[in-house]
């Protein structure tokens, strides 16, 4: 057993299932990614497969029935013995050097904590037979500034006309904060919209330390604010990483360890969990919305000149001294605009901007806060940040 004939039987296996369990440490996944669009909106993509690696322990033995396969005078019980003992070693190979290249596959990678995770290979193919379809182009002109600031205003004039728009923002969740034990903190506004987990989850947690922090807040304080609370919170105990994602599960937890690298690993101070970054990875959405939020990303880098492209989005992991550096107290927007104030600020103070491809799933629970006001906060806004001077604190 080598570290290339596992690889070659991950692949093999993964074109014909869903997943295959690598005993003792975790289980690769492919899941298929929808049909998107560009950035641009004028091809379409055609679904593809995404391969990923999560911590959950599959049933299938999968692996040791490809090496009994392939070595015929192995018995499954021989195969099983051999590939627990080579992963078991592998594992703590990967623990000493944080990085292991699966050919044909990716990197299979460590944090400082020793949590895996999989960089895939930008060329990777782990499609079945016959799933090959080709990008379909629609383009019949460049999309110019002026169009796209054509379009955002008449959805500006449309959400004006409706006075309870069936369109959110992307985040409007609690703030998480995370370090090396991985502790969370939401703030919560002391309304409920039905999106917030119950209280009474912290008492779920079993675990020797407590991982799980609320802090409750009186009134409607805004969005924004509740945000701030929770950065504040995280940088007075000393956290190195603050994350912020809705607590809904349209943001996936496995990705957080992605985030984690593209800032600790990869040379990020904030890295942005993005649905536009790689087309349109949205699931879920109505047409509106999905129009709504990308055009809205599209006016953003038009006025501001920032080249992210996922400006509203609410997955975000920044590094300590971005919040350090930033005057917290002079952030002014406190609804759907927040997000792209934060990134727009931490962009003009110099600080490099990662984007990391996610898939957002929308909520199954709970109501949208978004009002033409707050809309209407975000539009005009951001032509204000075009003309602000930043100051590090």
């Amino acid at each position: 057993m080598n570290i290339d004939l596992l690889a070659k039987m991950v692949k093999e296996a993964v074109m014909d299932h869903d997943s295959v369990t690598l005993p003792g440490m975790g289980s690769f996944v492919a899941e298929l990614v929808p049909a998107s669009f560009t950035d641009r909106g004028y091809t379409i993509l055609p679904p593809y497969r995404r391969l990923y690696f999560s911590p959950k322990q599959g049933e299938d033995r999968l692996l040791v029935e490809l090496y009994a396969r392939d070595n015929k005078d192995l018995t499954e019980a021989d195969a099983a013995r051999i590939l627990e003992e080579f992963i078991l070693e592998m594992k703590e190979v990967l623990k000493e050097r944080k990085t292991l290249i699966l050919s044909g596959l990716g990197r299979l990678r460590a944090t400082r904590e020793n949590h895996f995770f999989f960089v895939a290979d930008e060329d990777l193919d782990i499609y079945p037979a016959g799933f090959g379809l080709q990008p379909i182009s629609l383009k019949t002109h460049e999309e110019t500034p002026e169009e796209v600031a054509a379009a955002v205003s008449n959805l500006a004039e449309a959400l004006e006309a409706e006075p309870a728009p069936a369109v959110e923002p992307e985040a409007d969740t609690p703030s998480v904060a995370e370090n090396e034990a991985v502790p969370e903190e939401p703030a919560e506004e002391g309304a409920s919209s039905g999106t917030s987990a119950p209280y009474s989850v912290t008492e779920s947690v079993s675990s020797p330390e407590q991982r799980l922090f609320i802090i409750e807040r009186s009134g409607k304080q805004g969005l924004g604010t509740a945000y701030l609370t929770g950065f504040r919170w995280a940088l007075e105990r000393g956290y190195d990483y603050i994350f912020e994602m809705d607590a809904d599960f349209s943001h996936n937890p496995d990705d957080l360890l992605r985030l984690y690298a593209a800032c600790a690993e990869q040379g990020g101070d904030l890295a942005v969990g993005s649905r536009y970054c790689n087309g349109v990875s949205v699931v879920n959405w109505p047409i509106g919305r999905i129009i709504m939020s990308y055009y809205a990303s599209a006016y953003v880098r038009t006025i501001l000149r920032m080249k992210v492209f996922d400006t509203t989005a609410g997955f975000v992991c920044y590094k300590r001294k971005v919040l350090e550096t930033i005057d917290l107290d002079a952030v002014q927007m406190k609804g759907y605009g927040f997000q792209i104030e934060m990134k727009y600020t931490a962009f003009r103070l110099g600080f490099q901007i990662r984007e990391v491809p996610i898939i957002f799933i929308n909520r199954q629970l709970g109501t949208s806060k978004m009002s033409s006001g707050i809309f209407g906060e975000a539009f005009w806004g951001v032509i204000k940040l075009r003309f602000r001077k930043f100051h590090r604190k």
